[in-house]
């Protein structure tokens, strides 16, 4: 038996992410902006393209621990991450995988905006007024 390795073989593919959460683009006026815990993150795969006769099998992305997949059937596919949670910029790290296990990853850097809900503490007391005694003598 003889095992073929089959180098230069893994697949291509372009990577970008957008917020697809309307009520916040409203407001940031940019789907590149993604809102910590408001907005909703979208990667985009697309133009994959397999190797030396290999077919595409799949699209992935992690992003702060949180792996996110997909069945790739034509040349692209979205992978909806949703919601995260990070005060600062970060990576996720974009993966196409063909059907001979051959891979390539893209690091695609995410612009994040650190935004929490406003919080209050309110303490209520009630005031207490003395109430004064008047004597008046009446006519």
């Amino acid at each position: 038996a003889y095992n073929a390795k089959v180098t230069n073989a893994n697949p291509t593919f372009n990577a970008a992410y957008l917020d697809t959460n309307s009520t916040v683009t409203a407001v940031t006026t940019n789907n590149q902006l993604i809102v910590r815990n408001k907005s909703t993150l979208r990667i985009n795969v697309s133009s994959a393209a397999a190797q030396k006769s290999a077919t595409l099998a799949s699209a992935s992305c992690v992003i702060l621990g949180q792996t996110v997949s997909a069945t790739l059937s034509g040349s692209s596919v979205a992978l909806n991450v949703g919601t995260i949670n990070t005060s600062q910029d970060t990576t996720a790290n974009v993966t196409v995988t063909d059907s001979r296990g051959n891979s390539s990853t893209i690091p695609l850097t995410i612009t994040v905006a650190d935004w929490q809900e406003p919080t209050a503490i309110i303490t209520a007391k009630r005031q207490i007024i003395a109430a004064k005694k008047i004597n008046k003598t009446i006519f």
